[in-house]
């Protein structure tokens, strides 16, 4: 799989591109907006400029970033008292968010604290057990780690009944965390199986040699079913898991490519259906981050240098290196923009967004990526070195 891999890893071209340079001077992962937005309930959703907006009130899938996210740091080293206290409240969030009588987990609520539904999407649902199979496998506090072990299982059924092909990439994600930390746990490996095995088929019933994809269309956090194959491949020693993972992930690769050879995600504005022109706005740095994620993952089970080339330049769309040429990351406040109209940079600076560069930010930081020579220095709340 890696050797024909690595064949059709060749249509991706050395694109002219100043990410190389960008990332040789990496931005301070700062942790200022992070807590602005972060209150004694949890994560709010939504900002308006940089202040927290609390008329959207709070969602769990934020929550669910927001702990991933503080996963992260904490695999590197022990968090600071702030980063422990608010992962405490992010997991006590996604507790509460769990509803024993249908077992599955609510995703809003509004600034009363008030849950405004029984059941969230299936997507919000299995975002939050990776969530908490990322705190199981990174976490260091011994209470925080049994509280997320026990929601994982009892969380875990439900998955089964889900019919969404990102729900069931999250799913695998979870389980490749979990796993990593408890490797002989059979129901866990079960689910990782079953959910690639639906993944893989969803593609062999949907692809076609001009269009190498899970779906007649792609739309939002296309580059998580790449990375989850990839990961299930590799665990499962599945090849044809494991091939369709790379080779879907390169197409997506060259599809999300804008002028000058810079990244440009799929846009929410339309999306891109098979057969129709695709939407270049509005670009989110949620589609950044998971491209990111997946092209790690493809470098270190390939082997081959390019994706270390495709995590750079993915990268680059955060600090400026996109088709407005204009960063979305805020290096004053350490948040994210919105996205990016075909014009301007939307400047609310939301959870989503936010979230979703820092996860990116620590997860290259993490991966210790011998092209990315960085200083984590973290003002206010600091954290000192990873």
């Amino acid at each position: 799989a890696k050797s024909e891999s690595a064949e059709r890893l060749r249509v991706l071209v050395q694109r002219p591109s100043s990410a190389a340079q960008t990332l040789a001077a990496m931005p301070e992962l700062r942790l200022d907006h992070l807590f602005d937005l972060s209150d004694d309930t949890g994560m709010l959703q939504h900002a308006t400029f940089t202040v927290p907006n609390r008329s959207e009130g709070y969602c769990v899938d934020d929550n669910a970033r927001a702990l991933l996210l503080t996963a992260y740091l904490e695999s590197a080293r022990p968090l600071s008292s702030d980063l422990a206290l608010v992962q405490s409240r992010y997991l006590s969030f996604v507790l509460d968010a769990f509803n024993p009588e249908t077992g599955r987990f609510r995703n809003f609520m509004n600034y009363s604290r008030e849950w405004l539904e029984d059941s969230g999407s299936e997507d919000s649902h299995a975002r939050s057990i990776w969530s908490l199979g990322a705190l199981v496998n990174r976490g260091k506090d011994r209470g925080r780690r049994a509280v997320a072990k026990n929601l994982f299982e009892k969380a875990v059924p439900a998955l089964y009944d889900t019919t969404s092909p990102r729900t069931w990439a999250y799913a695998i994600l979870a389980a490749d965390e979990y796993l990593r930390a408890f490797p002989h746990e059979y129901a866990i490996k079960v689910l990782k199986q079953t959910m690639a095995c639906r993944l893989l088929r969803q593609y062999q019933l949907c692809q076609t040699p001009d269009w190498p994809w899970f779906e007649e269309t792609l739309s939002y956090a296309n580059a998580r079913l790449c990375q989850s194959l990839i990961l299930a491949g590799e665990d499962l020693g599945n090849q044809d898991m494991l091939e369709v993972g790379l080779q879907s992930l390169t197409w997506l690769m060259n599809t999300q490519t804008g002028p000058a050879g810079v990244f440009a995600p799929i846009g929410t504005n339309g999306f891109y259906g098979r057969g129709r022109a695709r939407s270049w706005f509005d670009q989110q740095p949620v589609e950044a981050a998971g491209a990111i994620s997946a092209c790690l993952a493809a470098a270190r089970v390939s082997g081959n240098p390019i994706w270390r080339d495709e995590v750079n330049r993915a990268f680059g769309w955060f600090v400026g290196d996109n088709m407005l040429g204009q960063p979305i990351y805020d290096k004053t406040t350490g948040g994210c923009h919105d996205g990016m109209h075909e014009k301007r940079v939307n400047r609310n600076q939301g959870a989503e967004s936010t979230l979703s560069f820092l996860c990116a930010l620590a997860e290259i930081r993490n991966a210790s990526m011998p092209s990315v020579a960085t200083v984590a220095t973290y003002q206010n709340h600091e954290l000192k070195q990873l």
